[in-house]
């Protein structure tokens, strides 16, 4: 390692004094000379030698190599000026120098009316510098000395201001001037949408607000730029937020870095700036990043789109996106924002035609996405607990007394009424019904215990309670804001038919073994069993024929965690089937004598009982399967639409 250390050591002794043979000959190669040392992108290898020389080019008359060298220890300090403050500071310290601010105006041809006294490096981008000049409230854009040899990115600088600069839009920089190597536009004073996202997300209960507004802007920004030219790479490093936003006052979203991507198509950057950009990058634009120039603006339209819906899901994230790490937060969105994910996972399908496939192919598209998440936003900013009154009031008051996770509960029953959802009034039935068990268990054991009674009657009654309270949790935890009515299918109609009947049908053998016949429990229990075993075997065939559809329509076969899931779903069914089939058995065992221990198995059973209460029907257990039975409605409901949408094109074009 020490050779090599001494090896580039002596080569740049070697370079640097040549450069400072040719300033003090004033020779005429000294500027093509400079030229190359500044393109090299292994120059920075020369730091160290070249501050050590500094002094003595300060000595020198000639300024074009002094304002050179101190362009170059600006450029390497400027490239670690993001992370770093002192990096930061110290690449000012460079530009302070005049001739320093000579050399970048001359050499990259700055227009006379913005060389000003003061530049200030505001921050780095993969192909750029971006420098603030204070006295016109502008920004000084300049490539980096590496990438002007590269045709594609000079040319796109010259034309930005041509290309777009057709009009003032709304929420983007004003483009004042461009040249083969620099753009003057706008100072915006803000911070990237990432550095605003790393604050809000300390502070989660006033992330939906921002985000609504954040989504709202990019919307209008969008649907703008659609009619014209589209942006080609959204990203949260290329949205600003406005100071006046992170000091609390109304929103102000900015869209910078129109055009083509260079990290993509150029590869350019670093490999992490380049896997950093890719997790926003449509599949499409991964595939063939030599066509991003050629794409139809339908294509390109659609590229945005995809880039749109994972900065949405970047920002309910709660912290950043990996590309490894997509398939879990959308799993994660779903159990916690439903509404919202099913939108974001039709933003971003892989495949481009599937995308958003039911609006309109222009920039109206933007607006549909805006009407549809703003929405879903507002009904999850209203998602509070309320106080409630009245009857409903004393019931919540028991269910609270006898339930777990209530707050789970109550957050789906919030839901379905802000949707306005016809589950709402199945689950105030369900509630309802499992009040009058509560009374009636309690009042009926009072009495039982005032009688003498307790000991011939407890087990019948004490199975029909704890199965009272795994019924109501299985349904309103997991089911209770399922909807197949999307589904114009037979599996569909009937696994809708029997997730309503679950809401109340448990009450009724419940309330026999409990009022009328507390020894016929167990007959009770086999009868219980077959809509919970009806259920499940539906919900499990719409599982399975929702990863049909799925494969058939978007080309995706279903990922690996999914399909574990549907094999441990379809056990559901299976169980209870074998539940049922087990009790009516011990009730005949317990009818005609055959066995007497009633007490040891209404024990178990009410065991059993809690156990399904605690790890079955609450807690993550439920969550996972409500949100997989809600994400498989979703999509089969959506690839049925697809179809029903391809049909009608071909109608349409043929």
């Amino acid at each position: 390692m020490s050779v090599m250390s001494n090896h580039v050591s002596a080569d740049a002794s070697s370079t640097i004094e040549s450069l400072l043979e040719l300033g003090k000959r004033n020779s005429e190669n000294l500027k093509v000379e400079l030229e190359k040392f500044l393109r090299d992108p292994y120059a920075f290898r020369f730091e160290r030698k070249v501050e050590s020389y500094y002094e003595q080019i300060e000595s020198m008359s000639n300024p074009l190599i002094r304002g050179a060298f101190g362009f170059f220890l600006f450029a390497v300090a400027a490239e670690q000026a993001n992370s770093s403050k002192e990096k930061s500071e110290k690449a000012n310290k460079y530009l302070e120098r005049e001739e320093v601010r000579d050399f970048v105006f001359e050499n990259y041809g700055v227009p006379d009316e913005y060389r000003k006294d003061t530049l200030v490096l505001h921050r780095t981008g993969t192909t750029s510098y971006i420098l603030h000049i204070p006295d016109k409230e502008a920004v000084l854009k300049i490539i980096k000395y590496r990438y002007l040899y590269n045709q594609t990115i000079t040319n796109d600088t010259r034309d930005y201001k041509k290309r777009f600069n057709k009009g003032f839009f709304r929420n983007t920089a004003r483009i004042y001037e461009t040249g083969e190597r620099f753009i003057i536009m706008d100072f915006i004073d803000g911070v990237t949408l990432r550095q605003h996202l790393n604050k809000l997300w300390r502070k989660p209960e006033s992330a939906i607000g921002s985000i609504r507004e954040v989504v709202s802007d990019l919307c209008l920004i969008l649907g703008d730029y659609a009619r014209e030219g589209i942006h080609h790479d959204v990203s949260p490093e290329n949205i600003l937020i406005g100071n006046d936003v992170v000091a609390g006052k109304p929103e102000k979203i900015y869209l910078i870095d129109f055009g083509y991507n260079y990290l993509l198509g150029e590869r350019v950057g670093s490999s992490s700036d380049l896997l950093g950009a890719q997790i926003y990058l449509a599949p499409e634009l991964l595939q063939s990043p030599s066509e991003l120039v050629r794409l139809s603006p339908e294509a390109r339209l659609l590229a945005d789109v995809y880039s749109l819906g994972m900065i949405i899901l970047e920002m309910l994230s709660q912290h950043g996106l990996s590309s490894h790490k997509r398939d879990e937060e959308m799993d994660r969105l779903r159990a916690n924002y439903f509404g919202l994910g099913v939108i974001i996972e039709e933003l971003v399908e892989e495949k481009p035609d599937a995308r958003f496939f039911d609006a309109n192919r222009d920039s109206s598209i933007y607006e549909r996405i805006h009407d549809r998440i703003d929405t879903e936003l507002q009904i999850y900013a209203q998602m509070s607990l309320k106080e409630e009154k009245g009857f409903l009031a004393v019931v919540l008051v028991l269910f609270d007394a006898i339930s777990l996770s209530t707050d789970v509960i109550r957050k789906n029953l919030e839901e379905l009424r802000l949707r306005g959802r016809v589950g709402l009034r199945w689950s105030a039935v369900t509630q309802l019904l499992q009040s009058i068990i509560v009374l009636a268990f309690g009042t009926l054991v009072f009495e039982d215990f005032r009688k003498g009674t307790w000991f011939d009657n407890m087990p019948g009654r004490l199975v029909a309670f704890s199965l009272a309270l795994v019924a109501t949790k299985y349904y309103l935890n997991i089911y209770s804001t399922l909807s197949t009515n999307a589904i114009p299918t037979r599996i569909a109609r009937r696994a809708g038919f029997w997730l309503r009947v679950g809401s109340f049908y448990f009450a009724v053998p419940i309330l026999y073994a409990l009022v009328i016949d507390p020894k016929a429990w167990p007959f009770c229990v086999a009868i219980g069993s077959i809509v919970p075993t009806a259920n499940n075997y539906f919900c499990y065939r719409l599982l399975v024929e929702s990863g049909k559809e799925v494969k058939n329509e978007f080309g995706r076969d279903t990922p690996k965690p999914v399909e574990d899931f549907v094999a441990d779903y379809k056990s559901w069914y299976e169980l209870f089937a074998w539940f049922g089939t087990g009790f009516l058995i011990i009730g005949l065992l317990l009818r005609y004598g055959i066995v007497k221990d009633e007490w040891v198995y209404a024990i178990v059973t009410a065991v059993l009982s809690l156990k399904m209460l605690m790890y079955n029907c609450s807690g993550p257990a439920a969550a996972r399967v409500r949100y997989e039975l809600e994400r498989a409605i979703a999509a089969y409901s959506r690839a049925l639409r697809y179809h029903d949408h391809k049909t009608l094109q071909k109608k349409t074009t043929g």
